[in-house]
């Protein structure tokens, strides 16, 4: 009996001509069946990474280099120094989903021209009890939310639900892979910037230097990569993703005024 394959997987092996990225793997057709690997590897030789079994694949991708738990699988995080090899197309299909659950399809869908995508308002207007507030959000607000949360630093995935005012993200961008609606981690970002939001502001006014030196510390810690605080943590003021927007918030409410000059 002939071995039945899911229409998403033939349509992405039409595609597998040669080394193909998905997301942060490499996938490169071999004699033996499919070598993946972390797409930073992609020059290194078979002996310098660790050979991994796909049935250890999905617990490789639980964790990030220093330990921490990847509660978002298509986070720019995957961890570098191995090697899968599919022999088979089930074994393909098995290890894809391992790595990235539900992203094969959600491409297949994309490339089919079934776009289930929704919009911030729409989503969320289905949400009760805890996250009902989000719905306060103004548009102003939903838009830097998601700008913060779905920022190519955070995750790799396009995309596709709509913002008020916010551009959707480009393939160049991120990845050939689209997301066709907010996450548990928006959403829960979402409704701690709805209660931050609420809150009286205190500090009023910084000097342009001030403003300069926040946003350089800013940047040097989400560059850094070695936040320690979980990265569902959103109520934690050294979150990442807060970090994030308060740069963006700093960055435009500064970028009208005039350079400050050097003390």
């Amino acid at each position: 009996m002939p071995q039945f394959l899911s229409p998403a997987l033939v349509a992405f092996k039409k595609q597998l001509v040669g080394p193909t990225p998905f997301i942060e793997v490499l996938i490169s057709p071999k004699p033996e069946g499919f070598d993946l690997r972390h797409r930073d590897d992609g020059p290194c030789a078979e002996t310098e990474l660790r050979p991994l079994q796909i049935s250890e694949l999905a617990t490789w991708a639980d964790f990030t280099a220093s330990g921490a738990f990847r509660p978002n699988k298509s986070a720019p995080n995957l961890r570098r120094g191995w090697r899968g090899l599919a022999r088979s197309d089930e074994e393909l299909e098995l290890a894809l989903d391992a790595l990235y659950p539900g992203a094969l399809a959600d491409w297949f869908a994309e490339g089919s021209g079934r776009v289930p995508a929704t919009s911030f308002r729409e989503f969320t207007s289905r949400q009760t009890g805890l996250y009902r507030r989000i719905q306060d959000l103004s548009d102003f607000q939903a838009g830097e939310v998601a700008q913060a949360v779905c920022h190519p630093r955070f995750c790799l995935r396009r995309r596709r639900w709509s913002v008020p005012e916010v551009p959707l993200e480009s393939p160049e961008s991120k990845s050939s892979v689209p997301c066709w609606e907010p996450c548990a981690l928006l959403l829960e970002f979402a409704r701690r910037f709805a209660r931050i939001a609420a809150e009286e502001p205190k500090l009023e006014e910084f000097r342009l230097s001030e403003i300069a030196s926040l946003k350089a510390a800013l940047r040097i810690s989400l560059n850094s990569g070695l936040s320690e605080v979980r990265e569902g943590d959103s109520g934690h003021p050294a979150n990442p993703r807060r970090l994030q927007r308060l740069l963006a918030r700093l960055e435009s409410s500064s970028e009208d005024l005039p350079p400050s000059k050097e003390i």
